[in-house]
Formats: C-alpha cells, sequence, structure tokens
C-alpha cells in the first residue's frame, strides 16, 4: 500500500475506533492523565507497521493487544476508589440523568452510574476487568478478548445493563483523535530505531513530500552537516524545541544530533552543539555556522534587532560577540576575562565578567552595572540571584520581590518569572510568579510530576517537557527503554489553564525548549 493510502486507510481506522480505544483504557483503570499518551503510543506502534497490521486476521484485536502492551508495560497503580459524587454529574458530561425503572421522578446521574460501575469492575482481577471492558465497551467478541488477552474463550457477563454501559460510556469525554501526534511519534520511533531518514508527517500527502522537500533544496541551502535533514512538519507549539534528534520550528523539523543551548528567534532559532559551534537555523530550515563558543555556552537572541550573542573563549582574549542575524556582520568587544551573555534586550547586551555585570550598546562603551548576579532582563523588569533566592525587580512600580528559586527567565514583556526550587538541577519543579506582585501562581505541573525543561512562549504562555517522577531514574521497559515518557505540555497563564500536546515515548538524552 502507498504512503498516502496508508495513512488515509489508518486515518479512517483511527477516527472511528478512538473513542472507544480512550474510553476503555479509562474503564480498565488507566489514569485520566495516562490514558491519552498510551493510547497514543500504541496507535503509533501500529501505524509504524500498519501494512503488517492490516495482513492479521484481525485488525482490532491486533491494536488492542498492542495498546494493551504499553499499559502493561508501564507501572499501573492502584485504581483509586471513585468518590461519590454529590450532585450535578462531572463536569462536562453529555448525557442526561437517567430515570429508574419503576419510578417516574427518581434519577440516577450519569457520574453515579459511572461510579457503580467501576465499583463492580474494581472487585474484579485486573485480567478479568479488561476482559469485561473490551466485551462491553470496545464491543470485542469474547473470541476476539480471548486473543487480545492471550487466554482461553470464556463466557463473558456483563457488569450493568446495556442502557447503563451506554449513558456511561457516552458520559466520558473524549478529544478528537490526534493523528499528528500519532504519526509524529511514529516517525521518532523509526528514527531512533532504524536511524533511516524518513518524514514525520502532520498529513497523509507529507510523506511523499518529504524527499522532495529535501532533495529540491539547493546546495547553499542545505544544512552543512550531510547527516541533517530538513522535513516538513508543523510544530505543535509556538517555541522551537529539541528532542529524539529532532529540532522543531515553526513549519519544519531538522534533524540533527544533540543540541547544547537553543535560543528561539523569530521563526527560527539559534543553537550551539557538542563542539561549541553555533549555528542559526533559519524557518526554513536552512542552517549557517556562525560563530564559537564553549560547549554548552548560553547565547542570547532578540526578535526586534535580530542580533545573537555569545562569548567566544577560542581567541587569546575572550571576546563578547553580537551577531545581525539579517545581515551577517559581527559586532565584537574584548573582554577583561572569562565571562558568558547574559540578555539581550532594547538593543542592549547583558554580559557578566570576573570584573562584574555590565551592559553595552555595541555604539558605545560597556557600562558596569550597580550590582552583581543578574539572571535575566526583559523590558522595565529584571531579576537576581540573591543568596536568599532570587529578586524580582520592575523598576517602572519600584517594586521588589525576594523570592524561592534558583536561576530565572523572564517572559517576553516582562510579566511572569519561571525559577527552579531544589538545586536547580535537571529534572525540578518550577516555580512560576507574576513578575509585579511576586505571587506565587499554579505552575501547571502535577505532584508527582518533574520538568526537564520549561520556557515561555509568546501571549503569555509557558511550556513544559514534562515527566512522572516515578519514571525518572526507573529500570528499563521490557523493550530496553530506559527513558521515561515525557509529555510536551503548554499552559496559558491567565488564568493557568493547560493541555498536553505530544508524548514523547524517547526524547533522547537532553531534550531542550527554546529560551
Amino acid at each position: 500500500m502507498s504512503g498516502m493510502r496508508n495513512d488515509a486507510d489508518f486515518a479512517a481506522y483511527l477516527a472511528a475506533r478512538w473513542p472507544f480505544l480512550l474510553r476503555s483504557l479509562l474503564l480498565i483503570g488507566c489514569p485520566p492523565g495516562a490514558a491519552e499518551a498510551i493510547a497514543q503510543t500504541g496507535l503509533a506502534r501500529c501505524y509504524a507497521a500498519w501494512d503488517e497490521v492490516l495482513e492479521t486476521d484481525d485488525v482490532d484485536a491486533t491494536v488492542y493487544r498492542v495498546v494493551l502492551d504499553v499499559w502493561h508495560r508501564r507501572k499501573r497503580p492502584p485504581v483509586p476508589p471513585v468518590p461519590p459524587v454529590e450532585s450535578g454529574g462531572e463536569p462536562g458530561s453529555q448525557a442526561p440523568p437517567r430515570t429508574e425503572a419503576g419510578s417516574e421522578h427518581q434519577v440516577v446521574d450519569p457520574a453515579e452510574l459511572r461510579r457503580r460501575l467501576e465499583a463492580r469492575l474494581a472487585e474484579l482481577t485486573p485480567g478479568d476487568r479488561e476482559a469485561v471492558v473490551l466485551h462491553v465497551v470496545a464491543g470485542l467478541s469474547e473470541t476476539q478478548v480471548a486473543e487480545v488477552l492471550d487466554r482461553p474463550v470464556r463466557r463473558i457477563s456483563a457488569p450493568a445493563s446495556p442502557e447503563d454501559l451506554r449513558i456511561v460510556t457516552e458520559s466520558i469525554e473524549v478529544l478528537a483523535p490526534p493523528f499528528d501526534g500519532v504519526v509524529a511519534e511514529a516517525g521518532v520511533r523509526r528514527r531512533r530505531r532504524r536511524r533511516i531518514v524518513v518524514a514525520s508527517v502532520a498529513a497523509a500527502v507529507l510523506v511523499l513530500a518529504a524527499a522532495g522537500w529535501a532533495l529540491s533544496r539547493s546546495p547553499a541551502e542545505r544544512p552543512a552537516d550531510a547527516d541533517w535533514v530538513v522535513l516538513p512538519q508543523p510544530n505543535p507549539v509556538d517555541v522551537p524545541w529539541y528532542a529524539g534528534g529532532l529540532l522543531h520550528l515553526s513549519t519544519v523539523a531538522i534533524r540533527m544530533p544533540a543540541v547544547g543551548d537553543l535560543a528561539a528567534v523569530n521563526d527560527g532559532a539559534v543553537f550551539t552543539d557538542a563542539e561549541g559551534t553555533v549555528w542559526f537555523a533559519a524557518g526554513d530550515g536552512a542552517v549557517t555556522e556562525i560563530g564559537r563558543t564553549a560547549p554548552d555556552a548560553r547565547v542570547a537572541v532578540s526578535d526586534q534587532t535580530d542580533w545573537a550573542a555569545w562569548v567566544d573563549p577560542s581567541a587569546d582574549v575572550p571576546r563578547l560577540v553580537v551577531h545581525n542575524l539579517v545581515s551577517g556582520k559581527d559586532t565584537g568587544l574584548d573582554l577583561p576575562g572569562s565571562g558568558s551573555v547574559l540578555a539581550v534586550d532594547q538593543a542592549r547586551v547583558y554580559y557578566t565578567t570576573t570584573e562584574g555585570d555590565f551592559q553595552w550598546e555595541p555604539a558605545g562603551d560597556p557600562m558596569l552595572l550597580d550590582r552583581t548576579g543578574l539572571l535575566d532582563v526583559e523590558s522595565a523588569s529584571r531579576v537576581y540571584a540573591d543568596s536568599r533566592g532570587i529578586e524580582i525587580v520592575q523598576a517602572i512600580f519600584r517594586v521588589a520581590n525576594l523570592r524561592p528559586g534558583i536561576g530565572a527567565l523572564l517572559s517576553p514583556g516582562g510579566n511572569f518569572v519561571l525559577s527552579r526550587a531544589g538545586d536547580g538541577s535537571v529534572p525540578f519543579r518550577p516555580l512560576l510568579y507574576d513578575a509585579r506582585s511576586g505571587d506565587r501562581m499554579r505552575s501547571g505541573l502535577a505532584a508527582g510530576e518533574l520538568a526537564l525543561d520549561a520556557t515561555f512562549g509568546p501571549n503569555h504562555t509557558v511550556s513544559y517537557l514534562v515527566a512522572p517522577r516515578s519514571e525518572i531514574g526507573a529500570p528499563p521497559a521490557v523493550d530496553g527503554n530506559t527513558e521515561p515518557l515525557v509529555m510536551l505540555r503548554t499552559c496559558d497563564l491567565d488564568p493557568v489553564v493547560c493541555h498536553d500536546v505530544i508524548p514523547l515515548a524517547r526524547p533522547g538524552e537532553r531534550p531542550l525548549l527554546g529560551h
């Protein structure tokens, strides 16, 4: 089957089966926050071998077996008891209340029906619970259930009436099928396991377009490294990010080796590699070498001036370099000792050396700041390191707030501050503050989650790479994978409302978000 035909067939199957898959996982006992990620990972495995799946005797049985295998390989926490619902049902319940048989006025809420059903399911063994749900919710026959669970064919009794089951399943809200996420995750798995250059597409037609994209670029536009391949792939978030060997920009992704530091600028990004080379990736995927710095050194950028700045330690005297990404020209300043760049804001470059913190306008002389410990600058907001945490300063309002945290990043416009709890190492618990009031805000991470990276996006948003605390450093899975399941998450900040964008089954050694 051709790539386009393959994708069209899979998309049709996904649209038809996604609600049943997700509702089945939830009633089997999968936590709500993990059900979509588990279903998507299982479907990504099926998508990667869809031709072979279609050749099996029973496509449904094969898909459910793969999805349940993902669930079984993860540590299954005990299913918590379902609390009784006082009134009004669960938020967003779609099914109307039902009148009990034999009573004209007694109304049973769909959430109460679901509580009763889950209470009955909780009395079963995990295997019997899966069998019942696959039969009465997913609609699999007893023979199909036996094939999925690798057990003899047995008679399965429904734990509730058909009408109650219909009301319960319809009351479980299901988001749209994540075709883009499935295809993207399948693409990462193929690249990591087979080392084949293929496009992870967001629509069926892009499977064939990827090869044409890479071949149609002129030699001058191709990345400097022959192994770097440009793939057409829309970015699901508004910041560049690197994971699983791919740098994701606005409309393309670039396969490349590990990235040291990553800074977002307009539709592209400035990044460093393991050797300290500084690169600029334009929005169309064209990559240009623009300088040298120390491995893992910070680069700073500005959308307003199209500048990128870093410290080049390779010469006899360390040099602050300001590179114009439009003209390609450099401006430099010799430093009195070792140093690093801190920020670029309003045509000023902020940097630190052994002699203190400075600001510099390339047309003039550097100016020593009146205090050290500067972490970030954005408009009228500044954040400083303090022995007791971080100090958030807003000069216009003459406000300064001392708060817990290690390190800091200001949002565009300077309204919010991101910091880290503990010693600041990765992984970490993020700390989110209102820059003016100093009030701590809800970060968007649950109690059992840690961040591998965090950054601000445009329009008062923050993005995270999130992993369950229990999976970090856990023993390898059955397939040998030692990496935690990482979720790319985005939150609106006013008010704080978050949604999970895409799970990353194999994010690589050091996934990054562009600052």
